[in-house]
């Protein structure tokens, strides 16, 4: 079993600093650098009884400027050297002697450059670089180091809507980190005030450019984020990223070309010690990769990140009188002799504490592939990893951990203390050998549970069965005995307190179809199908106003106002900030949420966004912000409509506002109006064109004129009198006489002026006689012009969505999983033919309507109709 120990506290060099210890370094060999407060470097040992080799200080007038003191190991001239920054316009040097000594510091000046709050050395091409993030600079310098002085290369400033802003904002950027993407060096710069991670790539001038963000606007849920520490696994390259106000610890996985990608987020809990996350370190050892965190409840917790990303809980510690953990201002860990030596300070007491984390023997780490294997461990102890087949894990006498992935799997862990990571398939699967009070369940991917009761257990014979929603796992005990739910407390079940983040896609297809028609489809990951054309700029800019709606209005939007709000973030007159802002100034906002307190505004928020109560933790940092004025209203009702757990709740309805969503609500006028005006059906790209520009900035009012101002128009209706037009409408429209009243309503309306022919033709296609009269020709028309998209998922989860026209949902046996079916039309096909039913009626039977959703489950396909009612469901559409 993992343990993490104290070994020593050094508090006689504590007595020679001056000031509390704000960083501590690795300089190479069995060296250790730190600098406090006052601006003291000291080098001492990290074995034995860390004894002083060393001090140095800087001089008076670069501490007591507003800058952060830190250090770092550089090579200048080809020397082994330590930097210190922090003051106003200046950088100091060491060089680093055989004793461990330091030689006389040397001085480069960096004019303007403003009080440095973050610093990080690069080598690029032949020289070396050092990018300073300034207080008061607003953004980035960089600058190129000589043995003669410093050369300013470039200042540049960032912004969280994704950009270069020149200089002006990103002054708080309090971590920078330098990683290797494709061969060439990055920076990473993480923005305290908008919770933003930006990856720069460094030119071979030193120059930077921005190639990446992610954050709060991208999903990822983090708050003044102050922490960036880098590790790579296999050949898999992830930042961590600490948070201080959300308390949390994020993973994203880098692309080759930088775009990061969220794996994992997990917030303290009663169980670890990074409330208010202060230091964060990564290490690798033995081909395995772990990360520490300590923060403002007095500890550190270490924490394993598995392959794929995801953070698993390995050990906490936390302070006593022995020790110097009180709020943590300083970590470094050293990977030596099998093990992790941490050296941490505390801002309260002064000193240097050793702690020791034995992992264990090392063992394997196998991964299982797109087919069904058995993964056999060792006695070391194992990371075991299903693939997407039917898997078998089994562990050795090791601490093993054993993840299932897609698929049945049986897991076997062995002697030791096993850890079983379950994730959600829609499989049954099985443990075998379980031993109650050494092995543990992690079955935090599974949903939100706070207690032992919200998770359903079945007593057996042999074991137990669990089912939370969906997911059914089925444990059997080591030695054949019946395990009961209480026998499980919540430490036994979940392991860290994992946050919701944006899917990874490394396996998932993303089919987009354009213009009619095409066939296409998924593999065997999760899909995401799209029929018709994709505008991801509009598409996207629309579903954030959606979402504000919901959010804010607790409705969705009406047209009009989606697509004004969308032009106007489209055009840059406002941001998302300001958009919230005028939501929240609204009248409708106002009525909904009146004048409550922090407390139970965002009560109300969980409420009317998520659709629950507030958890703890969420409903702690939301009003923390508030009360603090680190957040406004309108900010924070922003973070809620773009938060993970809402845009997935949402994601279905963001198709239907994108340009082919409102498309396809254009489709039912368009052929009216053809009618209507011309007397006859559309043809295939009009109906196309015509829709499309109901869905972009054609207003309906603005398409009636084009048709009635057409010479199609003008030679049906010709020079008809009042009297002549509406009674021609009536024909054309309605297929019949006037009658008397509706008669003397038209003429009289066009006589008076009240109305134009546009306005009347308008009302006559919109009402609901003509409605009834066109259900059954627009179908057949819609049919009649031929299949459009044919779609189909195959294995896997898939989103299905076919756009405008008329589109083929395909299901044939083998493809398991869930099939989303958003925005079906009446003159849709949902092709059965694979599956062996009788009649179309038969099938029709099968249906189960659940809540604004129909649903079919045929073996191990379920088929989701997102927004279809039975009634809504017609033989017709039913292919077998």
């Amino acid at each position: 079993m993992a343990t993490l120990a104290h070994i020593q506290t050094d508090r006689i060099a504590a007595a020679l600093h001056d000031g509390v210890v704000v960083q501590v370094l690795l300089l190479g060999g069995d060296l250790l650098g730190s600098i406090t407060a006052a601006g003291q470097v000291t080098v001492q040992r990290s074995q034995d009884d860390l004894g002083v080799l060393h001090l140095a200080a800087l001089p008076e007038d670069a501490t007591h400027l507003p800058g952060v003191l830190g250090l770092q190991r550089v090579q200048i001239a080809g020397q082994d050297s330590v930097l210190a920054h922090g003051r106003v316009d200046a950088l100091y040097g060491w060089t680093i002697e055989t004793d461990g000594r330091l030689s006389d510091a040397r001085v480069w000046t960096l004019p303007g450059a403003g009080a440095a709050l973050a610093a990080q050395t690069v080598e690029v091409g032949d020289q070396t670089m050092v990018y300073v993030a300034a207080r008061g600079a607003g953004g980035l310098e960089a600058w190129s180091l000589g043995t003669t002085g410093a050369q300013a290369v470039q200042s540049i400033g960032l912004s969280a809507t994704g950009g270069e802003t020149g200089r002006g904002t990103g002054g708080d950027i309090f971590a920078l980190e330098q990683i290797e993407l494709g061969g060439r060096p990055h920076l990473l710069a993480a923005s305290a005030g908008d919770g933003t991670l930006s990856i720069l790539r460094l030119e071979e001038d030193g120059r930077m450019t921005l190639v990446g963000q992610a954050g709060l606007r991208a999903g990822l849920p983090i708050a003044t984020p102050t922490q960036i520490e880098t590790v790579t696994l296999g050949q898999t390259t992830y930042v961590v990223v600490g948070a201080a106000d959300s308390a949390s610890v994020s993973v994203l996985r880098l692309k080759a070309d930088g775009t990061p990608v969220a794996t994992d987020q997990v917030g303290d809990d009663r169980n670890t010690r990074f409330q208010g996350v202060s230091v964060l370190e990564t290490v690798e050892l033995d081909g395995r990769a772990f990360v520490i965190a300590g923060g403002a409840d007095d500890g550190l917790t270490v924490m394993e990140l598995l392959p794929g990303g995801r953070l698993l809980h390995r050990a906490t510690i936390a302070d006593d009188l022995d020790m110097v953990l009180t709020n943590p201002g300083a970590l470094v860990a050293l990977a030596r002799d099998g093990g992790i030596d941490l050296f941490v300070t505390g801002s309260a007491a002064e000193g240097l504490t050793q702690l020791r984390f034995e992992p264990g023997d090392a063992g394997v780490v196998y991964v299982g592939g797109p087919v069904g294997a058995t993964l056999t461990g060792t006695e070391g102890n194992d990371t075991l990893m299903g693939g997407a087949g039917d898997d078998v894990l089994v562990g050795g006498a090791g601490d093993d951990v054993l993840t299932d992935g897609a698929g049945a799997d049986t897991m076997q862990g062995g002697g030791g203390a096993d850890v079983f990571v379950i994730a959600p398939d829609g499989a049954l699967d099985r443990i075998e050998g379980f031993e109650i009070g050494i092995d543990r369940l992690d079955l935090s991917q599974m949903g939100r549970f706070y207690t032992v009761e919200d998770v359903h257990m079945e007593s057996r014979g042999n074991g137990i069965v669990i089912t939370f929603g969906d997911e059914q796992l089925h444990i059997l005990t080591a030695d054949g005995t019946t395990l009961n739910a209480s026998d499980f407390g919540i430490a036994d079940l979940r392991d860290l307190w994992h946050v919701e983040v944006p899917p990874p896609d490394a396996t998932a297809l993303h089919l987009i179809g354009g213009r009619p028609a095409n066939t296409l489809l998924g593999g065997a990951g999760d899909d995401m199908i799209l029929g018709g054309i994709q505008n991801v700029q509009f598409d996207e800019t629309a579903a954030l106003v959606m979402r504000l709606y919901q959010a804010a209005l607790g409705r969705a939007p009406e047209q009009t106002g989606l697509k004004g709000w969308a032009e106007r973030l489209l055009s840059e007159r406002f941001t998302p900030e300001q958009a919230a802002n005028g939501f929240v100034a609204s009248k409708e906002f106002q009525n909904l949420y009146g004048t409550t307190d922090t407390d139970d505004f965002v009560t109300l928020l969980y409420a009317n966004v998520l659709g629950r109560e507030p958890d703890p933790q969420g409903f702690a940092g939301w009003t923390q912000r508030l009360e603090s004025g680190t957040m406004t209203r309108p900010e924070v009702v922003l973070g809620f409509s773009e938060s993970r757990e809402f845009t997935n709740a949402t994601r279905f309805d963001a198709m239907m506002v994108s340009r082919e969503g409102l498309a396809m609500s254009w489709s039912d006028d368009v052929f009216r109006l053809y009618h209507a005006t011309l007397g006859r059906t559309p043809d295939l790209g009009g109906m196309w064109g015509w829709s499309h520009r109901l869905a972009e900035d054609w207003s309906h009012d603005e398409v009636i004129s084009g048709f009635v101002g057409s010479r199609e128009f003008g030679k049906r209706y010709g020079e008809t009198d009042t009297g002549e037009f509406v009674t021609l409408l009536y024909a054309n429209v309605m297929g019949r006489e006037p009658d008397p009243r509706g008669f003397a309503g038209w003429t009289g309306r066009l006589l008076d002026g009240d109305w134009s022919r546009a306005d009347v033709v308008a009302a006559f296609a919109q009402s609901r006689e003509f409605r009834m009269l066109t259900e059954a020709p627009l179908t057949a028309w819609m049919r009649a012009a031929g299949a459009d998209d044919r779609l189909r998922g195959g294995a896997g989860n898939d989103v299905m969505f076919g756009g405008l026209l008329s589109d083929t949902f395909v299901f044939e046996s083998g493809d398991a999983g869930r099939k989303d079916i958003v925005g079906l039309e009446r003159w849709d096909l949902l092709d059965f033919t694979d599956l062996g039913f009788d009649d179309p009626a038969t099938l029709q039977a099968e249906f189960r309507q659940v809540g604004d959703d129909l649903r079919l489950t045929v073996d191990d396909l379920l088929v989701v109709l997102h927004d279809t009612w039975l009634a809504d469901l017609h033989p017709d559409m039913l292919l077998i």
